[in-house]
């Protein structure tokens, strides 16, 4: 069929759908229907139109059976284009429903049917198969994750719709090319070249549907790719305004589980959980099963950072059981992946080995060997828990394998990584030793993420606190100070609160070790305030328990320092070790939150001292200039009342107060110099 085929009014309506303008393009869709003045073709035209509104709204399971409905009208007609656009339209539904199965079955009789025309020269034909190589692009992409196979049929799609000057179509495949290049390649500067493209194209064919979903692919690569969390947020915004006025309240949806994913970068969870529940109460409004699963995994990633491990893993089991129903494998092998870490850091070293085996069968028959090598590394720690040394050797030689094939900077720093850890348990200081200069060597490469960088420093302590009680040498315990002071040091460029609150608590544990209370006090002071004002509740809670010990054994300390108690004895007093052992259980979730682009776009703010919060209202700020919340200044006026930069007193009107007092007192706030 050609164009000069289709009803007059076609073209009109059909820039109306592209503007958005869907009122008005439905209305004089109905008013054509209702004259009656038209053939079987020009109605089934008008059908696809229709998708393409259902499409645009978000509405996949109406798109699907309209589709459905004039693929089986086409057949009578013996219209074989009109039957393969419908094909693709059910295609394309499918894949946003997340239902690969019927996906491939409908995809398959679109491609014989397109084959049967062999028209290959005509622009009939060429338009299709633009259409067709964008849809399995689309699905090798959005399904299976495959961004070699994606991106072979995107640039073939991507040259065919330059030819036929056909910007819509060709927006919508730079978008998926940017996808690819970002989520699965992690090539940020290119997937942004893409986004950028791609919104110029859709601006200029006026479209309001492929304008939002470039500001929220644009939000994406900048939340996720270059760490720019505040422009990520006014793009993620500026698209909400287009997909509200669509009512697509799918893209909504998923906008706010984007925006919830940011704050939980930032570190701020109260609002990261305000906007996931936002995007899961509208994805069941729209009953997308998929968007469901994926907010139930944002919402256990939320929970998981908040400590609240039982939370997380309801939400993770939750999510699992719609990815099961709708056969998505990518989306099990995800969830079995951070199952299999949750539970480790529960100590359920059974079922996390379960769950990172589930997860390596099902991305080898996805057949995702990044996603595999990333397994097995969760898979040697577990089986380095379990005490299983033997097997995890073996693993090791898989990784080994992996990592030739793959030939990957990050994919070879992990494997030195994991090869270390399985050096580091072994009783031999010789073996030890080489661990330690593994470790050493990652953390000099230039090329390591810094969340793997986090987990190295995590190790070193650990296997320099080993040393330390074995040989009660104090340059020990400096070299354990010089990384944890790195590792503060990523904290505060990255603001990673929930680095910034384990690492206050484990130095607060270290200053014990020298006696010295008044800094551990200082350090747990500043780690409860970092959990309390960021909502991680159950970190809070521990150090909180862990602070009020101290101020019950401050008596006990005040002997110690009076004996000749060795630093191994100490270390057991403190359980430090026990700590560490921890940190680096959860040493994953903490490492998440730390990228190279975060880093890149950090900016100095107006934080508190203590809490290193952003103040927004009203702050105590001392003679010396250093800033404090409110909040803070009144528990440092409890704690020992004087400022932690220069000791001059917070409160003027009461004494400074000695670490042997336990007794705490009320504090008058009108006695602050608060300023707003």
């Amino acid at each position: 069929m050609t164009i000069k085929e289709k009803p007059k009014e076609y073209s009109h309506i059909e820039e109306l759908v592209v503007e958005g303008k869907h009122a008005i393009a439905i209305q004089l869709i109905n008013k054509f229907k209702e004259k009656g003045e038209y053939n079987l073709r020009d109605y089934l035209l008008y059908n696809l139109l229709e998708c393409e509104i259902l499409f645009q709204q978000g509405l996949w399971e109406d798109m699907f059976k309209l589709a459905e409905e004039t693929y089986k009208e086409s057949l009578e007609l013996g219209d074989d284009f009109i039957a393969i656009d419908a094909l693709f339209e059910m295609a394309e539904a499918l894949i946003w429903l997340g239902e690969p199965i019927k996906y491939e079955h409908i995809i398959k009789q679109g491609n014989d049917l397109l084959k049967i025309k062999n028209q290959k020269h005509s622009l009939e034909y060429k338009q299709r198969e633009a259409k067709l190589f964008y849809i399995e692009g689309f699905f090798c992409a959005w399904i299976k994750n495959d961004a070699d196979q994606a991106m072979k049929n995107l640039e073939q799609s991507i040259t065919l719709f330059e030819s036929l000057k056909d910007k819509v179509g060709l927006t919508k495949s730079l978008l998926i090319s940017s996808f690819v290049f970002g989520t699965l390649k992690g090539e940020a500067d290119n997937a942004i070249k893409l986004t950028e493209r791609s919104l110029a194209l859709s601006e200029e064919c006026n479209s309001k549907y492929l304008v939002g979903f470039s500001l929220l692919m644009m939000g994406v690569n900048y939340a996720f790719f270059k760490g720019d969390y505040d422009h990520s947020i006014k793009f993620f915004e500026q698209g909400l305004i287009k997909f509200k006025e669509l009512n697509n309240k799918y893209n909504i949806a998923v906008t706010f589980s984007y925006i919830g994913s940011v704050y939980m970068s930032k570190g701020d969870l109260g609002k990261a959980l305000e906007y996931a529940e936002l995007g899961l109460a509208l994805a069941k409004e729209v009953n997308n099963k998929l968007r469901i699963a994926e907010n139930f995994v944002i919402l256990a990633s939320i929970y998981s950072f908040k400590g609240e491990i039982d939370s997380c893993i309801r939400f993770y089991e939750q999510s699992l059981k719609i990815f099961k129903d709708i056969d998505s494998k990518v989306g099990m092998a995800t969830v079995f992946n951070n199952l299999a870490g949750v539970n480790r850091i529960i100590g359920d070293v059974e079922r996390a080995l379960e769950c990172i085996e589930s997860s390596i069968k099902l991305n080898n028959e996805i057949g995702n060997s990044w996603a595999v090598a990333n397994n097995y590394d969760y898979l040697i720690q577990i089986l380095i828990d379990k005490g299983d040394v033997s097997r995890a050797q073996k693993e090791i030689e898989k990784l080994e394998q992996l990592k030739n094939q793959i030939n990957n900077e990050q994919i070879n720093l992990l494997y030195l990584f994991d090869k270390a850890l399985v050096l580091k348990i072994s009783s031999r200081i010789r073996d030890r030793g080489k661990a330690e200069e593994i470790l050493k060597q990652i953390i000099e490469d230039e090329r390591v993420e810094y969340g793997i960088t986090v987990e190295v420093l995590f190790n070193l302590c650990e296997l320099l606190l080993t040393e330390l009680s074995m040989t009660n040498e104090l340059k020990v315990l400096e070299e354990i100070n010089s990384y944890t002071a790195q590792l503060l040091d990523i904290a505060e460029k990255s603001n990673s609160f929930i680095l910034f609150a384990e690492i206050y608590f484990l130095k607060a544990k270290l200053a014990l070790l020298t006696l010295d209370v008044k800094n551990a006090r200082r350090f747990l002071t500043q780690a409860q305030k970092i959990a309390e004002r960021f909502t991680l509740n159950q970190l809070a809670a521990k150090i909180k328990l862990e602070h009020n010990n101290l101020r019950e054994q401050l008596s006990m300390w005040e002997k110690i320092k009076k004996t000749d108690i060795s630093l191994a004895e100490r270390i057991k007093l403190t359980g430090v070790d026990t700590q560490m052992k921890q940190i680096l259980r959860e040493s994953t979730i903490i490492s998440t939150q730390i990228t190279k682009e975060k880093i890149k776009v950090h900016r100095e703010r107006k934080v508190c001292l203590v809490c290193k919060g952003e103040i927004l209202g009203y702050t105590y700020i001392c003679q010396c200039d250093a800033v404090y919340c409110q909040n803070c200044a009144q528990a440092l006026t409890d704690l020992e009342n004087v400022c932690w930069v220069c000791n001059a007193p917070i409160d003027t009107s009461k004494p400074t107060k000695p670490y042997k007092e336990e007794k705490m007192e009320e504090t008058d706030t009108t006695k602050y110099k608060f300023k707003k």
